[in-house]
Parts: C-alpha cells; sequence; structure tokens
C-alpha cells in the first residue's frame, strides 16, 4: 500500500485524516478493526482519513482513547486547534453560491404528486 503523507496545501479535514492515518497505520490495524474498537464502519474511518467527513468531538474522544493508537491526546488537542475550520456541510461546497442550496428539499413522490402524477404512481421508483 502507497502511503499518503501530508499535503502542505491540503485542507484541515485532510491534516486530521492524515494523522489518523499515521497513528492507525504506526499501530498496524486495519480501518476495519479501528471501526470496530470505536463501533465505526470502515468507510467512516476511510472517509474520515481521505479529509470527505469531519469527525466530531464523540468520534475524535473514541479514537483517542483506542490504547492501540498511543495518541495521548493527540488528535483532541488537534480537533481543537482545527475546529473553527472543521465543516459540517449537509450539501457539497459547490453549491454554497447558489440560492436553491438553500432551499428546503422536497421529497420526490411530493414532486411526483404536484405535477400530476396519479397516486399509483407515486409507488413506483
Amino acid at each position: 500500500m502507497v502511503s499518503r503523507d501530508f499535503d502542505p496545501d491540503g485542507t484541515p479535514l485532510g491534516l486530521f485524516g492524515a494523522e489518523l492515518r499515521f497513528y492507525r497505520a504506526q499501530a498496524g490495524l486495519t480501518k476495519t478493526e479501528l471501526g470496530a474498537r470505536v463501533y465505526l464502519s470502515a468507510d467512516l474511518i476511510s472517509a474520515i482519513e481521505n479529509g470527505k467527513r469531519a469527525p466530531t468531538q464523540e468520534v475524535t474522544d473514541a479514537l483517542d482513547a483506542v490504547p492501540e493508537l498511543d495518541t495521548r491526546g493527540a488528535l483532541r488537542r488537534l480537533r481543537e486547534h482545527l475546529k473553527d475550520r472543521l465543516k459540517y456541510q449537509a450539501t457539497p461546497g459547490w453549491t454554497a453560491g447558489c440560492r436553491h442550496s438553500r432551499m428546503p428539499r422536497t421529497p420526490t413522490w411530493q414532486l411526483r404528486a404536484r405535477h400530476g402524477s396519479s397516486p399509483a404512481d407515486l409507488l413506483t421508483p
């Protein structure tokens, strides 16, 4: 497996993920093994390591508590330093400037009902 080091031009999420990956690799744990210790899926561990998901305070505390990682609170301290830059986005970042990104989402079945579909059509995907 190719090691991915921290890119200094990367994001705060990327920095946190790189640190988590470093501690996990040093401990010799797979994503699945680490996920099992903190009750998360390997996919979520991967998303955090790849900078695609922001770790919550609870997840960070759970990761710091894994004895094999031996972080000595480093992830908690890093998250504290980065907390203003770790954003929890419900929509992709590229939609930030779009007017529709701030509108409430309408379920598909309501859209079909508004455009003249019959009730039977609502049952089909």
